[in-house]
């Protein structure tokens, strides 16, 4: 079994790059593991823009020591898919602040909660974010009110919280959210939102810029549907997802009434 230290300098060796010249770097295959995080972390790339670590058993000592580095300072996307980060390993990830170019992250499958969020949330470097990965996690109702509680992530344009349990409840406290003006993308498919859900988020006013509208395999029914449509301020919708719920005549023909959305 090759040292951590020795898998990485490999891999810059096959993709032709030093520590100082790297841009992109994504492992795949042996796991890295909290010490490997480690010893990555302890690499000076300054040009670094792309970390992919996708399912590489990191967890949360792993997540401390990434958040450790202080030279990747252009790092504008990180992915930790799969990586059993948890509550602790995503608030040890947050309290980096050298990451302050970051623009996408992504934190799918890591088996964290609403404390995770709450870390998450609370973080003032990453304001730069566009795009959050959070889906099949298990936020629920408290993650999603303390997402909509966020105040920081202004440019923020795409939320994917597929599969995250959270709610009728949970998504009318994020659709309380005034922050997100830029939202262009939100994903709730799988979130058992139902006909309350739905309603509450079409009274949002502070998305203008939504565009795409995810909400498949939310059990939501006509009564929902057909109230949804009578949303006025989503002007700039161009996709809505309603698959695999109860769309009947009645929520067809509330939706065929809206005038607002392009």
């Amino acid at each position: 079994e090759p040292s951590n230290t020795k898998r990485i300098d490999d891999l810059l060796k096959d993709i032709k790059e030093t520590a100082q010249s790297v841009k992109m770097l994504t492992f795949r295959g042996a796991l890295l593991g909290a010490e490997g995080a480690k010893v990555l972390s302890g690499y000076d790339m300054p040009n670094l823009r792309v970390l992919d670590l996708v399912d590489m058993q990191i967890e949360e000592e792993g997540a401390a020591n990434l958040a450790a580095n202080k030279t990747w300072v252009n790092l504008r996307e990180l992915f930790l898919k799969g990586n059993k980060l948890r509550d602790v390993g995503v608030a040890n990830l947050t309290p980096n602040t050298s990451w302050k170019e970051l623009e996408i992250l992504g934190l799918v499958e890591n088996e964290f909660g609403s404390a995770g969020i709450e870390a998450l949330s609370a973080n003032t470097t990453w304001t730069n974010l566009l795009q959050l990965h959070l889906s099949s996690n298990q936020i629920g109702e408290e993650g999603a009110a303390k997402l909509g509680e966020n105040k920081a992530w202004t440019k923020l344009e795409m939320l994917f919280l597929i599969n995250n349990d959270i709610g009728p409840k949970g998504a009318a406290k994020l659709c309380l959210n005034s922050t997100w003006k830029n939202l262009k993308l939100l994903s709730l498919s799988f979130n058992n939102i139902g006909d309350e859900g739905i309603i509450a988020l079409s009274e949002n006013k502070t998305w203008n810029s939504l565009h795409t509208l995810e909400l498949s395999g939310n059990k939501i029914g006509p009564v929902g549907i057909s109230k949804f449509g009578a949303n006025a301020t989503w002007s700039q919708l161009k996709e809505l997802d309603l698959s695999q719920n109860e769309l009947d005549g009645a929520g067809a023909q509330g939706l065929a009434a809206n005038t607002s959305w392009v």
